[in-house]
């Protein structure tokens, strides 16, 4: 998981990826848990959430991204 800043019109946003496991077929939940915990106790908020695929080199390549406003 790496987060990228971005600020933008007095907003701050901290963009959070969490990549699926290679031949994986879904998110852990407590890992999603935990990253969203650690945000909400940074004094960050959650304002959208959502789910990229692409084709990558173990097949598709599915990512979580989450944004965050602080």
């Amino acid at each position: 998981m790496t987060p990228e800043q971005f600020s933008g019109q007095g907003n701050n946003y901290d963009v959070v990826t969490m990549n699926m496991k290679c031949m994986g077929n879904t998110f852990e939940a407590k890992d999603i848990q935990a990253k969203l915990n650690e945000k909400g106790s940074e004094g960050m908020t959650l304002v959208h959430m959502y789910q990229d695929t692409q084709v990558g080199g173990c097949g598709r390549k599915v990512t979580l991204i989450m944004i965050f406003k602080y």
